[in-house]
């Protein structure tokens, strides 16, 4: 597929480049192979498993013939991260610099052309945006600054949807439920007004591994019949998985103590680079603090960066240091919410653990997968584990089995179904769940 005459010399070289003389995966040359065709795809394969290439590529090569790329991400984080992930396409000489594009932007150079890739959310400040909105060739946004920023002064992005080639929807699986609902509106207004330009761009969307892929893609851009490449069809190198499910009973105090306990053991004792999936911030910082004193007084001289914590609320340029520590290995340990739960490139992991369970089988597959990828000839460093699989630990508290209600009779599927019936059945049709009661006062007097 690199060999292809439909690839640009310079992209061309640029990928062999970034992948150090390695080979394409067989899912990313099918995807790049339907791309070039002028075919919408939809990939969905595993966490980690190299999707980014599968529409950098094909959308590189349109912007070097003069297109113009939107990409949309769901969390700030990931903007930031892919337009890092793109210097990797960049010759080293001469330099690419960030002053020459902006603080919002780079060009990548291929050849002899560069190629503006411009990061566009609520952070940029409104002098800069202008100069965006005229050079901008690979557009890297979000889909409330496309829906607020962007789509309701079109007239001003004329160039940019004129030449609208790709439309990239990264973690297409996160647009559900009414999220998505007001995201299909929002993709479906994109294609319009790029017809009202007279272009129809290709979607490219990756997603995590999901049951239903096609059926997600036609129902938030109203276009039908994509190429779908699959997770049984991925050729990216997967190393065996141990999971471990560990049933601690009934008792939610003692999940968050177990996980302290496994953290210090994998990275204390066996140094191998570990991710903690914790339920809330307050979970992240209490088994950092204790993980990051633990550390320090087992093992003298320990770097204080040796365990790190990632949520929602550091600043950006502490998560984008987090995850260059991650990436580089100076950092062994990560506890994280569910902001790490997408696709943002933090490394090779030797262990995840997942303090109770995320919710959805969905969400446990992507932060399991989070281990067990790459292969020596793409590592730029062994794990550190001696001799440890990739492992998910998951940890998760016994619930009470409640098949039937107290009458003997099956309970519905729905919370607010179940307690609707209840009330039936002791003369309170109107307490149930959600219901709206009156004050106190008024209940006594009643």
């Amino acid at each position: 597929m690199k060999n292809d005459p439909r690839i640009d010399p310079a992209l061309r070289a640029a990928v062999d480049r970034a992948l150090g003389g390695g080979e394409l995966h067989s899912h990313q040359a099918a995807a790049i192979e339907a791309a070039l065709d002028g075919q919408d795809v939809v990939v969905e394969t595993a966490t980690a498993s190299g999707k980014s290439l599968c529409y950098w590529i094909p959308a590189l090569n349109a912007a070097l013939g003069g297109g113009t790329v939107l990409y949309l991400a769901p969390l700030n984080a990931l903007v930031e991260d892919q337009l890092g992930s793109m210097e990797r396409f960049s010759d080293p000489a001469p330099k690419a610099s960030r002053e020459k594009a902006g603080c919002y932007g780079h060009r990548i150079r291929l050849g002899s052309r560069t190629i503006a890739a411009c990061r566009y959310d609520g952070t940029v400040p409104n002098d800069q945006r202008k100069e965006l909105r005229a050079h901008a060739q690979v557009l890297i946004t979000n889909p409330d600054m496309l829906h607020s920023g962007i789509l309701p002064h079109h007239h001003l992005w004329e160039r940019f949807f004129a030449n609208l080639a790709f439309v990239v929807v990264d973690e297409m699986h996160v647009y559900k439920g009414m999220f998505g609902a007001n995201f299909a509106h929002v993709l479906r207004r994109v294609l319009r007004v790029a017809a009202s330009y007279g272009k129809c761009p290709q979607i490219i969307a990756c997603s995590a591994s999901i049951g239903n892929p096609v059926e997600l893609f036609e129902a938030l851009s109203n276009r039908k019949k994509p190429v779908l490449i699959r997770a049984d069809e991925s050729g990216a190198p997967v190393r065996r998985q141990q999971r471990v499910i560990l049933d601690v009973g009934r008792s939610t105090e003692a999940l968050p103590t177990i996980a302290k306990d496994l953290l210090l053991n994998l990275i204390g004792d066996h140094r191998a680079r570990t991710i903690g999936f914790m339920r809330s911030i307050s979970e992240v910082d209490q088994v950092c603090r204790y993980v990051k004193g633990e550390l320090g007084r087992r093992l003298k001289g320990v770097s204080a960066n040796t365990v790190m914590e990632y949520k929602r609320e550091i600043p950006p340029q502490q998560k984008a240091a987090v995850t260059a520590d991650m990436r580089s290995g100076a950092t062994l340990g990560v506890i994280s919410t569910t902001a790490l739960q997408l696709g943002i490139d933090i490394g090779e992991l030797s262990a995840c653990i997942v303090c109770k369970f995320p919710g959805s089988k969905a969400a446990f597959m992507q932060q399991a997968d989070r281990v067990g990828h790459g292969t020596p000839a793409h590592r730029t460093r062994r794990p550190q584990g001696r001799g440890l699989r990739p492992c998910t630990l998951g940890l998760q508290r016994r619930r009470p089995r409640r098949n039937h209600g107290p009458g003997g009779e099956r309970w519905a599927h729905r919370p607010r179904r179940r307690a609707r019936a209840a009330g039936r059945r002791n003369g309170r049709a109107g307490r149930h769940l959600g219901a709206r009661q009156p004050p106190a006062d008024v209940r006594r007097q009643q």
